[in-house]
């Protein structure tokens, strides 16, 4: 067996060497040595051979290029003369790194700033969907976090956990990376693939520090993450005692004319009471201001309440009472209640909603023109005799 995988490997040897001109024999050797030059810190080496036009493109079977081992290392000026020969800021190996991604991870702010200004792509994510910012947030480094962020890189991009480059910081308590993208508008809401928003995840991980700065920007704390629970929930279930005291003391998630209020506060604004939720929003409560109450009849009616008398329909606003509706008719001075009916002369009558609708002939009238028709009398008659 071993004889045979020899044979196969000369062979693929010889023909390697008998398609490739010496041109290109020579392209391939200086290129793996330029790599390697590169990747072990030989500068002298790798300007000579740069020097001597060696491919700057050059990938080895990773696809690994000399920029990728400079950025790698953070040899800014090897990949200023790369970037001046013609390298690819761009590149990607073959897990979708690029040079880009491999400073930023590393925490070489001025291969970083280089890059930038050479081009490099900000919005590139790797095989796993991390971008160059994500890769900073991961790796704690909040100078090339600010760099990215500065130069446009998007800052509620989710990878394929869902994770953006913010919940990488609260995953792993980076505070300093956190405040930068809070500071850029990073959405403290967002939610990966298991309902984790940085806030939830933060408060999981025991991230209580960067946990504490998420929620000085008005996070919506009732979402649910892991196993269904909120932050407080989480925070009491691991004791984290900083966590919960904030959210049930210091914390004001709600504000009104300026002034903070703290979970299930109460404020009263007119006659409403409204209650405050940890989202920051405010719920009516059922009940009202009792200043601003009715009293009708020895009974008493909250702002807002409806209800009809014999001839009205009246509302309580404001401690006053507000008649909305007359539902009666006056015919006279006789008052006649919703639906009523009444006869006057030959006419029946009815009240509705406050207005007189004739709705038919009485049946003695009717009674009588049957009898007058008979006798011969004319219409025009029986109308006059009726009405």
């Amino acid at each position: 067996m071993s004889k045979i995988k020899m044979t196969h490997s000369v062979v693929l040897i010889a023909l390697f060497f008998l398609l490739c001109s010496p041109t290109c024999v020579r392209s391939s050797v200086e290129g793996e040595a330029l790599i390697k030059s590169v990747k072990h810190g030989e500068h002298s080496k790798a300007m000579d051979l740069i020097n001597n036009d060696t491919n700057v493109n050059y990938q080895d079977k990773e696809g690994f290029t000399p920029l990728y081992w400079a950025a790698n290392r953070g040899y800014k000026k090897l990949a200023v003369v790369l970037i001046g020969r013609g390298a690819s800021v761009d590149h990607k190996v073959d897990d979708g790194w690029t040079p880009l991604m491999t400073a930023s991870g590393r925490d070489h702010p001025e291969v970083v700033e280089t890059l930038i200004k050479a081009g490099a792509s900000v919005d590139d994510q790797n095989d796993s969907g991390n971008s160059a910012l994500h890769l900073a947030a991961n790796r704690n480094n909040p100078e090339v976090a600010k760099l990215l962020v500065t130069a446009g890189a998007p800052i509620q991009q989710q990878n394929k956990e869902g994770y953006t480059p913010l919940h990488w910081a609260a995953y792993l308590n980076n505070k300093e990376v956190a405040q930068i993208l809070l500071q850029a508008g990073a959405s403290t809401n967002i939610q990966t693939l298991h309902q984790e928003t940085p806030l939830t995840l933060a408060v999981r991980r025991d991230s209580t520090d960067t946990a504490l700065t998420i929620l000085n920007y008005c996070p919506n704390t009732s979402i649910k993450g892991w196993e269904n629970q909120s932050a407080l929930e989480t925070a009491h279930k691991k004791g984290n005692g900083d966590i919960v005291r904030y959210l049930t003391e210091l914390h004001h998630p709600c504000t009104f004319n300026y002034i903070g209020y703290r979970l299930d506060e109460v404020r009263v604004e007119a006659c409403i009471l409204q209650s405050c939720n940890l989202d920051g929003t405010w719920t009516q409560l059922p009940r009202s201001n009792p200043s601003c109450d009715c009293f009708s009849d020895g009974s008493v009616f909250p702002h807002g309440a409806k209800w009809s008398t014999l001839c009205h329909v009246q509302v309580c606003n404001n401690g006053k009472i507000e008649i909305t509706k007359d539902t009666c008719c006056r015919v006279g001075d006789k008052d006649y209640p919703q639906g009523t009916t009444w006869e006057n002369g030959c006419i029946v009558f009815t009240c509705e909603s406050g207005v007189v609708v004739q709705k038919e002939i009485t049946t003695i009238c009717k009674h009588i023109m049957n009898i007058l028709v008979d006798g011969g009398y004319p219409m025009n008659g029986l109308v006059k005799t009726v009405t």
